[in-house]
């Protein structure tokens, strides 16, 4: 019997819908940073990063709410490396999209609702629209993405539809944490153990070695079917009460985004035009 089926009835019993789907809870953030796109001309040497946030976070489409943290800590991280070597700094937009409620998830939006998957497929439509018009402005532009939690699901189905040459020259980098689609080890993240999976392979042969996903151990999100029920238990009631001991709210604080700003600055921080 797979583990996931083992597991699943003994949460469904202990934690509501609620409890489970807030294992995607916004990371709090004590930066400030304004999403949407500026009014001035782009400075096309700079390389752009596109942020897509998690459940409950900003911004919204109407420019509310702050970044997550893991978004936030990689950009300020990337900058400073970038103001070290005296490269220019990146320039951070941030995808404004609707921001799901736990309770939209909790009416069994995870596990059949075709409104949640619809959602996500509409944000991954506007992280279309917003690459396109960078690029549109800046043919040459360095451009990366950073997903964290849900934001690295929307980037996943967007990148599944990626199938042109020139779409695919479009993006320099990706940075993903916490991603439901994280395979390893089986089943993976939650998406996976539902059964629905973007792209595949998980790292898409065109990025080569400018795809980076990173899932801390113990994460019930993208570690979904790793740990006993009450292991995911516990992880489901520390990530809901905001405690340090959730790992889903950790990437900030174990180094991870660190690793994430490295690997961003190796490909794009030199800024210049995409090759």
């Amino acid at each position: 019997m797979r583990l996931a089926a083992v597991v699943r009835p003994s949460i469904f019993r202990l934690v509501s819908y609620a409890s489970i789907v807030s294992a995607f809870l916004m990371a709090s953030s004590s930066v400030t940073t304004s999403g949407g796109r500026a009014n001035a001309a782009p400075d096309c040497s700079r390389p752009l990063v596109v942020g897509v946030h998690g459940v409950g976070e900003g911004p919204d489409e109407y420019g509310s709410g702050n970044p997550s943290a893991p978004l936030n800590d990689t950009i300020k991280r990337l900058r400073k490396l970038q103001t070290a070597r005296k490269s220019p700094e990146a320039e951070a937009l941030f995808l404004r999209y609707p921001t799901i409620s736990a309770h939209t998830l909790a009416d069994l939006g995870f596990w059949g609702n075709g409104s949640f998957f619809a959602a996500v497929k509409n944000a991954s439509r506007g992280l279309d629209r917003e690459v396109s018009r960078a690029r549109k402005a800046c043919p040459d532009r360095r451009i990366a993405l950073v997903g964290y939690s849900l934001g690295a699901w929307i980037i996943d189905d967007y990148l599944a539809g990626q199938d042109t040459a020139a779409q695919q020259r479009a993006i320099s980098a990706v940075v993903l944490y916490g991603d439901p689609e994280w395979p390893i080890p089986s089943p993976g993240g939650l998406a996976r153990e539902f059964g629905h999976v973007h792209i595949s392979p998980y790292k898409p042969q065109w990025l080569r070695e400018r795809f980076l996903s990173m899932c801390l151990p113990h994460d019930v999100v993208c570690n979904a079917g790793h740990d006993t029920a009450g292991a995911r238990v516990q992880q489901l009631a520390a990530c809901v009460a905001g405690l340090p001991g959730c790992a889903h709210r950790r990437y900030q604080l174990d180094g991870v985004t660190r690793r994430g700003a490295q690997a961003l600055f190796g490909w794009t921080g030199g800024g210049g035009p995409q090759k």
